[in-house]
Parts: structure tokens; C-alpha cells; sequence
């Protein structure tokens, strides 16, 4: 199996993970001080570890968990009701399929060290 395949597999096993077990024990996650955290952050915070380290199978599993919630995000819905509502499920789907036609770029993003290079900017002179 190639690469980016395994990644997509551990992203898509993430996501039924996630989904299955948030069905049969509906949890909410902690909340600080009147801030209730949710997996995407847990996600983003996955992203960025597995970017810093390099580590390919975080970074799939950050993506799942960012992923699974991104429709929760956009539609601002964050009922149980609406994690496992229609919308939500076509929209995780759709981003799922997305995920999968650029699996490459993002397998081969998430194992290349983050850039620490500056960036020069090319400034135009005004003709006179």
C-alpha cells in the first residue's frame, strides 16, 4: 500500500472512530472556566505537533479530528443533534472525498519540515 493511502486510512479510521463513539457514549468535552473545548482544537493542536515533528500518522489523525467538526464550524451548530444531522454528515463526507483526491500534496506537506527560510520581498520601482 502507498503512503498516502495509509494516511487516508488512518484519517478515514479516525473519523468512524470518532463518529461511533461519540454515538454510543455522547460526551461533552471539558469545560474551562465557561469554555467548552471540542476535538477539532485537539486536532489543531495535533497539526501542529505533527508538523513540528514530523510525525505523518498525527498529522492524519489531527486532520480527522479538525475535519470531523469543520461543518459544526461553519454552520456555528454544536448540538449532538447537529453533529449527527444530515447537513453535517454530507459536509464531512464531502470534505472527506476532498481529502482523498489531494491525499498526495497532503501526505507530502505533512512530512516536510516547516520552512524557517525568509521571505524576500521584491519591491518595484515606480518608472519615471
Amino acid at each position: 500500500m502507498k503512503k498516502e493511502n495509509y494516511f487516508f486510512l488512518i484519517f478515514i479510521l479516525s473519523i468512524i472512530l470518532i463518529r461511533v463513539l461519540l454515538y454510543f457514549y455522547p460526551i461533552s468535552g471539558p469545560t474551562i472556566e465557561g469554555f467548552r473545548t471540542h476535538h477539532y482544537m485537539y486536532g489543531i493542536l495535533l497539526l501542529i505537533f505533527a508538523k513540528l515533528f514530523k510525525d505523518t500518522t498525527l498529522f492524519s489523525i489531527g486532520s480527522a479530528l479538525f475535519i470531523d467538526e469543520l461543518m459544526l464550524i461553519l454552520t456555528n451548530s454544536w448540538t449532538y443533534a447537529d453533529y449527527f444531522s444530515t447537513i453535517t454528515l454530507i459536509g464531512t463526507i464531502i470534505f472527506s472525498i476532498i481529502f482523498f483526491i489531494f491525499r498526495k500534496n497532503i501526505f507530502t506537506f505533512s512530512k516536510n519540515p516547516i520552512s524557517h527560510k525568509k521571505i524576500k520581498l521584491k519591491i518595484f520601482k515606480k518608472p519615471s
